[in-house]
């Protein structure tokens, strides 16, 4: 059973270890993770700009969906691409977080009693504005701070440089264990 246990054990290192050397871990840019932000979030709002200069309303539903999901998940994008996810889903869920707020503060007043119309409207205009400043203003935090993600990826590959575990086996000597190596 030891044998056994052995043999599974160093097959799995020894699969991994292969899998893992023959790559090499290539290295983020910078300028992709912004351009990764920033045309994720500018691209999708194209169809909502030609469908509405070109007067027609069959693509407007499409459209606001496609920019809706840009402005939320676009900015983000440059951050999964640097493979920092909980950064991205941490201000996609920022983004939606406010959104949530402005609309729930819109609800509110129109659900209450105002006295007058136009109190309730710059109400309802205040609320959006500030929701809209704060998802914006989030946005450009991301697709500003996207270069800096791919560049704590790169030192983080570059500190970890070459680190790889594989198995060994030597049939003359009777002998196995595990070789724990580093190359820079």
């Amino acid at each position: 059973m030891k044998c056994k246990v052995l043999f599974f054990l160093m097959l799995f290192v020894f699969c991994v270890s292969y899998t893992c050397e023959g790559e090499t871990v290539k290295l983020k840019s910078p300028t992709t993770a912004a351009y990764w932000s920033m045309g994720s979030m500018l691209l999708p709002s194209l169809p909502l700009a030609v469908s509405s200069s070109a007067g027609g309303d069959f693509m407007m539903p499409a459209s606001i969906g496609l920019c809706i999901t840009g402005v939320f998940v676009g900015p983000s994008m440059g951050h999964f691409y640097a493979g920092d996810y909980m950064r991205g889903f941490a201000s996609f869920g920022l983004r939606a977080g406010i959104a949530g707020a402005g609309f729930l503060g819109i609800a509110k007043v129109y659900t209450t009693d105002a006295d007058e119309e136009m109190e309730a409207a710059i109400t309802c205009t205040v609320i959006a504005g500030v929701a809209c400043i704060g998802i914006l203003a989030s946005g450009i935090y991301d697709i500003w701070t996207a270069p800096d993600a791919a560049q704590k990826y790169n030192q983080s590959v570059r500190d970890h440089g070459g680190l790889h575990l594989s198995p060994e086996i030597n049939l003359t000597e009777k002998s196995y264990g595990l070789r724990l190596g580093y190359s820079f």
